[in-house]
Parts: C-alpha cells; sequence; structure tokens
C-alpha cells in the first residue's frame, strides 16, 4: 500500500513540473512572439515606406518618359521638316549655278 502511495505522490509530482515547465516555455513564447511582432512592425512600417518611394519615383520615371518620346516625336518632325528645308535650298543652288554659269566672271 506504500507504494501505491509513493507512485500517486511521484506521478502527482511529475504532472505538477510538467505544468510548470508548460507554463513557462508558454510565457517565453508569448514573450517572444511579442518581440518578433514589435521588430516585424517596425520592418514592414520601413519596407512600406520604401515601396511607397519606389512607386513615386516610377511615376516620375513614368511621366519623364512620356515627356522624353513627345519631345522624339517633336523633335524628328523638326528633322523632317530641316531635310525639306536642305533639299530646297540645294535646288535653288543648283538652279543658281546654272544660271550663273552663264553669267561672265569678274
Amino acid at each position: 500500500m506504500v507504494v501505491v502511495w509513493i507512485a500517486l505522490v511521484l506521478s502527482g509530482a511529475v504532472v505538477v513540473a510538467a505544468t510548470i515547465d508548460t507554463t513557462s516555455k508558454g510565457i517565453r513564447l508569448f514573450r517572444a512572439s511579442r518581440r518578433l511582432s514589435a521588430l516585424t512592425g517596425t520592418e514592414l512600417a520601413r519596407i512600406e515606406a520604401a515601396t511607397g518611394e519606389i512607386e513615386r519615383h516610377l511615376a516620375d520615371a513614368e511621366r519623364s518618359s512620356e515627356a522624353l518620346q513627345a519631345s522624339v516625336a517633336r523633335l524628328s518632325r523638326s528633322r523632317a521638316q530641316l531635310n525639306v528645308l536642305l533639299e530646297a535650298i540645294a535646288e535653288v543652288r543648283t538652279a543658281i549655278q546654272r544660271v550663273t554659269a552663264y553669267l561672265p566672271a569678274k
């Protein structure tokens, strides 16, 4: 009968020890999760700010790209007009050279 009481006391002690161990692990886990949550929150805020800055840079780059495309289109039109004017000048020079070929030189 004494063995039964000793076994009962030992099993009770094991249950108490297991409860204390589980409780302390639970408290450590809770504290670690709070620390992780705090660290994650700050890092997520930093990442969010960086993402917003990247989005602003992309929007600026898109506007610059659109402005550049418009400038290239204007340059292309101006270059085409210049080519037409250069051809007209060349035709006029050719016509003048044909006329001046028959004029006496000084």
